[in-house]
């Protein structure tokens, strides 16, 4: 079960890194680029903000990741995090199993694109919605917060992944969309 879920504008949180947690910390400061820099310190974040809203105290907490790099906290095996961003939005999700969450622009795909990571059932839903760009990114989100719920990430054929449970909202104001998926 979903515990809590949020996505937000870069531009509307404020972002300190000295504020964050310190283990997570490095986490931020690893991007060079400042763009990148500021939406993974927004990131974190709504992260923080979303554990202070369900009781849990960000600040003794070790913020660590996987295999994949699915991120975790020690001292709290039984709460499942994901974070992601894009550069307008960034999206936290906090959930009592397995979780993940991808958000990404609206984004117009190459016919080769469309070829390796949609099957035929997928690539004929997208040729014939009005939309596209949106089709096809919902799709692609989808499929990444299944593949970041497994902990897996992109390491296997995307036409075989089912997207049966995940929902998305679509944020036409951000031109946005952010899939949720819990296992």
């Amino acid at each position: 079960m979903i515990l809590y879920r949020s996505y937000q504008a870069i531009s509307d949180i404020q972002v300190d890194i000295a504020t964050l947690p310190t283990g997570w910390q490095p986490r931020v400061l690893r991007y060079t680029n400042a763009e990148h820099r500021r939406q993974s310190a927004a990131a974190y974040t709504l992260l923080r903000d979303g554990l202070l809203t369900i009781g849990i105290d960000p600040y003794p907490t070790t913020f660590d990741v996987g295999e994949h790099g699915k991120p975790f906290l020690r001292e709290h095996e039984d709460i499942y995090i994901n974070i992601s961003h894009c550069r307008c939005a960034v999206g936290v999700v906090i959930a009592d199993s397995p979780v993940g969450v991808d958000m990404e622009t609206f984004r117009h795909p190459s016919p080769a694109l469309l070829q390796r990571v949609m099957n035929d059932e997928e690539r004929r839903l997208i040729a014939h919605d009005p939309q596209p760009d949106i089709a096809f990114t919902k799709l692609w989100t989808q499929k990444e917060a299944y593949l970041k719920a497994t902990g897996e990430g992109i390491t296997r054929d995307l036409k075989t992944i089912n997207t049966a449970n995940t929902e998305s909202v679509i944020d036409s104001d951000l031109q946005v969309i952010i899939s949720y998926c819990t296992l």
